[in-house]
């Protein structure tokens, strides 16, 4: 399943764009007008009640109910598609309800997914979910990793990985929800304090292998460190305050490699695009990655690395010119 994940978000990045891009957000979103353009949407929820020619979007409740004759991407609380997609559907929700036609491949991770009897996929559908029921028609394989998995419906071939629950952690829902907590933060950074977050994203672009590198030797060294200072009494103010510093840069690494992944995709696609679209784009494709079981693992820790290491260089760099200055 890992492997068709890498290759779908791949193609996302190759395939070139020639239609217009665009941007909605709010609290309630709603496109009741027809458009030949691509749509980036996010807001607490988005319903799709005209055609679109494709849909990358995030939010609360996500509801598709008129033709998309491209690809949708989605992150969200809950996702129904009711309607006919003309590409392939990429989406990462706690819900996932799908009862209509879908032209390409299905690529899917939440708590629970369902494939309706409406549905047909003409080509692969790969799922990971605690619980995946499906009544529709699948073309080719049919990959299903949970902990239960109902089938009344058809595939050319089904493959079922049965997954013990992991206890210890966050229900889908609130791990959607806390995505689009840190996607909101992300925004807010770019609108208060643009020019240091846009340093450390140009520091983070200018050598990501240095970048990870950097970060991983802070992380490792830094814990290190923070439990050499916290077993002694007068370090524990200087382990706290430590600690705190590393804990808010990784909790922030991510940010900036959103906006240095969008930055790569609105220079292939769309070089006029703002610093909030480059964002959303590049945001919703690491959460993506993220919700993807064992890879998401790895993606997550490859992203600390990056992002805290840019953030250490960034600092860095600014201590040093207020010195010399």
């Amino acid at each position: 399943m890992h492997r068709y994940t890498v290759i779908f978000l791949l193609v996302l990045l190759i395939v070139p764009q020639s239609s217009a891009i665009i941007f909605l957000s709010g609290s309630e979103v709603a496109i009741t007008e027809p458009t030949d353009d691509d749509v980036i949407a996010s807001g607490g929820r988005l319903v799709v009640d005209a055609p679109i020619e494709s849909l990358i979007a995030a939010g609360g409740e996500i509801l598709i109910r008129a033709p998309v004759r491209g690809d949708v991407i989605l992150a969200g609380g809950s996702v129904e598609i009711d309607a006919a997609v003309g590409g392939k559907v990429v989406a990462a929700a706690g819900t996932i309800g799908i009862d209509a036609p879908i032209g390409r491949n299905l690529l899917c991770t939440g708590d629970a997914v369902t494939i309706g009897a409406n549905s047909s996929i003409d080509r692969d559908a790969h799922i990971a979910a605690r619980t995946v029921s499906n009544a529709g028609t699948i073309g080719g394989v049919l990959s299903v990793a949970g902990e239960s998995f109902t089938n009344t419906g058809t595939a050319g071939t089904v493959d079922f990985q049965q997954k013990q629950r992991e206890k210890g952690l966050l229900p889908g829902v609130a791990a959607v929800l806390i995505t689009i907590g840190f996607l909101l933060l992300g925004l807010a950074l770019i609108r208060f304090l643009p020019l240091p977050f846009e340093q450390v994203v140009g520091t983070l672009a200018e050598s990501p292998l240095l970048n990870t590198l950097i970060g991983l030797v802070v992380i490792i060294g830094g814990a290190v460190i923070l439990l050499i200072l916290a077993i002694t009494i007068i370090g524990i103010p200087f382990a706290a305050v430590a600690g705190i510093l590393l804990l808010l840069s990784a909790l922030l690494a991510g940010l900036f490699v959103s906006a240095w992944i969008g930055d790569l995709i609105a220079g292939r696609v769309s070089p006029t695009m703002g610093p909030y679209g480059r964002f959303f784009i590049g945001f919703v494709i690491l959460a993506l990655l993220m919700f993807v079981p064992v890879l998401g693992f790895l993606v997550r820790a490859v992203s600390v690395c990056l992002g805290t290491g840019a953030i250490v260089r960034t600092a860095g760099s600014a201590l040093e010119g207020q010195m010399e200055g």
